[in-house]
């Protein structure tokens, strides 16, 4: 069989809530990893969720199955996880076997290593193992795995050997040596952009890195693709990982390759970014004033700023200058706001036109039905002046049209007139008063059955003697509760008919 060499992954590995301690309780039974290695995942729904891999001929606990997979403790990883159950092979004894161990008889030839460009190389390597008369044989059927070669340093490599026929497992180890790739240095052949404005990326495109060996290889040289993909490289602006957007001054570039004395550095300057549009957005809400003496409302005006690095902003007006000479404002167009933004600036033109008044705005009384002889009541009328700005005004000195406090018809128009202007409202006179019409608008609805509720919990007094009461009280029996609400609601809906109050 060709011996098979596998690189385990010694990296720190994120630590499962059902570790070796959880297992304490229970009893684990032994499997052997069969297949050329294990993939322990964090859960059987997600078998993308890596943890770590297993090598072949380990012994791993197993707790339980579930969806073909098994639950398993990996001791040296001080983890718990999932693996498929056809990986492994159950253990329930060592089988038989005069073998009591395995050792390292002849180093490999090659026991030192560059870092992330060697593999582990056996030829050399003389694995035996010692029987229990006391004789030693060569073996072949053994794997070998290692730590990873990806960093400089001391690395375990490790020999396990299973007999055929047996699901005994014995290891031997021993360690080689990873050393640094033999780079003297780093040099700038060719340098990149080397001018920039602030606030845009380092732009490495066209760079040139040679790098020189110390063990007589020939140079090598790097472009930017290799720079910013190759593992190992790093790149910083003054110390600072972040590229992605230069500030205002002089820099250094450095570029190291793995350890941080092996790299190479080229200066480059920012200059500050330059203001090159200012442009509108959005008027101001209103582009009409009525004022001579004040400066005109920016609410709703927003502005966009573009400079020569590609950045663009939206602006707004707390962020600039505002120049406006009220002195020079007329009635009609030609009244400027001037807005200013670093060097630019944008003109707004304003119309002043005369505040003018517009309309009448009545607020009428809530009840405008009265039984026949009943004082009319409009003392809760309010009367407003609207002006051209929107704005209003309450005036008290405006006149009433007659009306007839004894005329029952179905409607009487008075006219409220204040100076040239007037607005006309209705009110109704009858012999009698609806009960549930709490209001007094003529008609039973949900909001007099909601009157009639704030009454019953004391949310609103209503006088005992008014007729908004008697409405309120619609299964007359002297008081308002949340009976005479309910009875209103039905009646709202068409599910109850209430009797006629009369004029008393």
């Amino acid at each position: 069989m060709k011996k098979k060499i596998i690189s385990l992954f010694l990296a720190a590995m994120l630590t499962l809530s059902c570790t070796a301690a959880a297992f304490a309780a229970q009893t684990p039974a032994r499997y052997l990893v069969t297949a050329p290695y294990a993939s322990v995942y964090s859960n059987t729904k997600e078998p993308n969720r890596l943890l770590c891999t297993v090598p072949q001929n380990t012994y791993l606990e197993a707790m339980r199955e579930q969806d073909g997979y098994l639950l398993v403790n990996v001791p040296s990883q001080e983890l718990a996880g999932w693996v498929k159950a056809d990986e492994l092979t159950y253990a329930d004894n060592s089988g038989q076997t005069d073998i009591t161990g395995v050792f390292i008889a002849s180093m490999p030839v090659k026991t030192e290593y560059i870092e992330t460009e060697d593999s582990f190389d056996e030829n050399g390597l003389v694995v035996k193992a010692k029987r229990s008369g006391g004789s030693e044989t060569v073996i072949e059927k053994y794997t070998v795995y290692t730590e990873s070669f990806s960093s400089a340093g001391e690395k375990k490599v490790t020999v396990l050997y299973r007999p055929e026929g047996t699901l005994a497992v014995f290891t031997a180890s021993f360690t080689v040596t990873v050393k640094k790739i033999p780079v003297a240095g780093l040099v700038v052949e060719k340098l990149p952009e080397t001018e920039y404005i602030e606030n845009t990326p380092l732009d490495l495109s066209g760079i040139k890195v040679t790098a020189n060996y110390s063990d007589g290889r020939p140079s090598r040289t790097f472009s930017a693709n290799d720079i910013l993909l190759t593992d190992g490289f790093t790149v910083q602006v003054d110390g600072n990982d972040d590229l992605s957007k230069l500030t205002v001054g002089t820099h250094t570039v450095k570029i190291i390759y793995r350890y941080p004395d092996i790299f190479c550095s080229f200066k480059i300057s920012v200059k500050p970014r330059t203001l090159i549009g200012f442009r509108l957005l959005t008027y101001p809400d209103n582009m009409t004033v009525y004022s001579l003496d004040s400066v005109p409302s920016l609410d709703g005006l927003t502005m966009k700023a573009v400079y020569n690095n590609g950045e663009a902003f939206t602006v707004l007006p707390g962020e600039c200058e505002i120049e406006c000479d009220l002195s020079s404002f007329k009635i009609g167009n030609g009244n400027y706001v001037f807005v200013r933004y670093g060097t630019k600036e944008i003109r707004l033109d304003f119309t002043v036109r005369l505040l003018e008044e517009k309309r009448l705005k009545l607020t009428l009384p809530q009840v405008l039905t009265f039984i026949v002889g009943e004082k009319i009541d409009l003392s809760a009328l309010k009367v407003e002046v609207e002006y051209t700005d929107g704005s209003t005004k309450e005036v008290t000195d405006y006149t009433l049209g007659k009306y007839d406090p004894l005329l029952v018809e179905q409607g009487q128009q008075i006219t409220v007139t204040y100076g040239s202007f007037s607005e006309v409202f209705a009110i109704y006179i009858t012999k009698y008063y609806q009960r549930g019409d709490v209001d007094g608008n003529g008609k039973i609805t949900v909001d007099d059955a909601r009157y009639a509720l704030r009454q019953a919990v004391n949310l609103i007094s209503l006088s005992p003697n008014s007729k908004n009461y008697t409405a309120a009280d619609a299964n007359m029996d002297g008081k308002v509760t949340v009976d005479d609400a309910r009875l209103i609601l039905r009646a709202a809906v068409g599910l109850e008919k209430l009797p006629l109050a009369l004029n008393k």
